[in-house]
């Protein structure tokens, strides 16, 4: 089985074609050949390798707070030793759990997750962090707007 190519620098074109998508992600290859100045040909080619390599992918974004999901909290959390990877897979299962990352620092953990109310905030922070061995602290901040 083929493994795909660790990500390297980008030449000029890749590095072009990638930032027409950042910019938006909607773009036709069309239009991006146009942005970049290539052929759609090229686009489409380097775009598929690109989505191969991992270095692109594509992701439809929603707005939370549309969704009715008002309450968005960055929690973070020191565990126990050794409690790290457990701890972080039973996070990883929370449907609430939207960023999860291992930190290195004064947290051992960041998560951030989303919640309809502060209601179902606290019954989270209850019932479910409650319920994970090895959590030893907990520590919450509401995010009230967010910038980027």
């Amino acid at each position: 089985m083929a493994t795909a190519r660790p990500p390297g620098p980008l030449d000029e074109i890749d590095a072009r074609i990638v930032e027409a998508f950042r910019s938006n992600g909607r773009l036709s290859n069309s239009e991006a050949a146009r942005a970049v100045g290539v052929s759609e040909a090229t686009v489409r080619r380097r775009v598929e390798r690109l989505v191969d390599r991992q270095i692109l992918k594509f992701a439809a974004l929603t707005d939370p707070r549309m969704l009715g999901l008002k309450v968005e909290a960055l929690i973070g959390l020191n565990v126990e030793p050794g409690s790290l990877e457990s701890v972080g897979r039973a996070l990883a299962k929370m449907e609430e759990v939207r960023f999860l990352g291992l930190a290195m620092g004064a947290l051992d953990i960041l998560v951030v997750a989303r919640f309809p109310s502060l209601d179902a905030w606290l019954a989270f922070r209850s019932a479910q962090l409650g319920q994970i061995p090895g959590i030893q602290r907990v520590e919450t901040f509401q995010i009230i707007k967010v910038l980027k």
